[in-house]
């Protein structure tokens, strides 16, 4: 019997690139799984237009920016693997107003993220989770249900206290791309993991990291948010 898995995202924010990126991670070693994708406008209930009947896993790599990803999802009951950095599990379950009869499972799906085997995951519950790692040859990371896990919200840090840097004019954006490289081996600058990941993302995601905790180390440097408006009005905010 075949297994079916559906990658549902809504244009234009997931570019290619990414949806490769999701559709390499997402390839199971059993060869009698079928894998596809689907774009799906948000605008209308997007779950009727796709085949969740059959559908053993779905993969909503958008899930944490809207919540009306698992509003039409009430009578689900296969598994649910959703991006979980902007939102935790237990927000988007509670923004959904329904216990759901599926499994639910958060993941880091940023781009840039699925390089290599590690896989940063979060779940509502300590309950044994499906064969992830034998499905997928996966090394899975748990880690707590909170708004930005750990990978996200470490490299928001670094990449807010280089917009600081820059602003106060001490060096410039690719010098401290090089110096990061070249001083502790990181294999991208905060610079780059922008370009990566897009600047309207690591600004929602300090924001929400600002809101939950407070913390000093997440307050927006003005510079970013700055270039975060103009991107807006010109209308290429990612």
């Amino acid at each position: 019997m075949h297994r079916h898995i559906l990658i549902v995202y809504s244009e234009p924010h997931l570019g290619s690139k990414w949806l490769a990126e999701l559709a390499s991670i997402f390839r199971p070693r059993p060869q009698e799984w079928n894998v596809q994708s689907v774009a799906v406008s948000l605008q209308s209930r997007w779950e009727e237009k796709v085949d969740l009947h059959n559908t053993y896993l779905l993969v909503l790599p958008q899930m944490d920016e809207d919540s009306r990803w698992l509003s039409g999802l009430s009578t689900y009951e296969g598994i649910v693997v959703g991006n979980a950095v902007l939102r935790s599990l237990a927000e988007l379950v509670a923004t959904a107003g329904y216990v759901p009869k599926f499994e639910l499972y958060g993941m880091n799906m940023w781009p840039g993220f699925q390089k290599g085997r590690l896989r940063e995951m979060s779940r509502l519950s300590s309950e044994n989770a499906p064969p992830f790692e034998q499905w997928f040859d996966w090394n899975i990371q748990w880690v707590d249900d909170r708004v930005g896990m750990v990978m996200p919200r470490l490299l928001a840090m670094i990449i807010n206290e280089a917009f600081y840097t820059v602003q106060e004019g001490t060096a410039t954006a690719d010098a401290i791309d090089t110096a990061m490289k070249l001083g502790t081996n990181y294999p991208g600058g905060p610079f780059e993991w922008v370009d990566k990941i897009g600047l309207t993302r690591i600004y929602r995601l300090l924001e929400r990291l600002w809101e939950d905790t407070r913390d000093p180390r997440y307050r927006l440097a003005p510079l970013m948010r700055r270039q975060v408006l103009q991107q807006i009005l010109s209308g290429s905010g990612k």
